[in-house]
């Protein structure tokens, strides 16, 4: 049988490696790391160009930030700017643990945005393809996401393929 601990010290050290060779290879002064409190303006600030963000105080964004980081299933980075500390690019892969498969686990990445003011220079594709990478390092047999018809090219770029239907009952 499969070991379905989610995450060993083993598998977090995989991903601490893969971040690691990932800086390495980025060039332009750019990085990748997890968020941090201190992005608290720019990560609102690019968020808001993805979708509707609300009213979120520094308070309640470290409160998020905190619980987020205990969530051993959730894997946040954003991609910087090393001299400014600008925010690129940032997104977001859950890992759900399954009973189906042998007990494997699925990836889903959500909230993916690229700055505007980096747009068309392969940021959105170097994060999902890092996601994808972490989904892959833990144990995932495969990796989700869900977009709009206008965004479908892109993922497609990135290796994704359409296949069934998404389904949102709005709370």
């Amino acid at each position: 049988m499969k070991n379905i601990n989610h995450q060993t010290s083993e598998t977090i050290s995989e991903v601490e490696k893969y971040i690691c060779l990932c800086n390495n290879k980025l060039t332009n002064g750019v990085g990748v790391r997890k968020l941090k409190v201190t992005d608290y303006k720019n990560y609102i600030s690019l968020l808001s160009q993805l979708t509707e963000v609300g009213n979120i105080t520094k308070e309640i964004f470290t409160d998020r930030l905190r619980e987020m980081e205990q969530n051993r299933y959730l894997y946040l980075y954003v991609m910087y700017n090393k001299r400014t500390d600008e925010l690129i690019a940032s997104g977001t892969v859950y890992i759900e643990p399954k009973f189906i498969h042998g007990c494997s686990k699925v990836g889903h990445i959500e909230d993916i945005v690229v700055n505007n003011n980096y747009r068309g220079k392969k940021y959105g594709q170097s994060i999902i393809k890092m996601l994808v990478k972490i989904a892959h390092i833990v144990g995932c047999y495969k990796v989700t996401l869900a977009c709009k018809k206008r965004n479908v090219d892109f993922y497609e770029k990135c290796q994704f393929k359409q296949e069934g239907y998404e389904m949102v009952a709005r709370l």
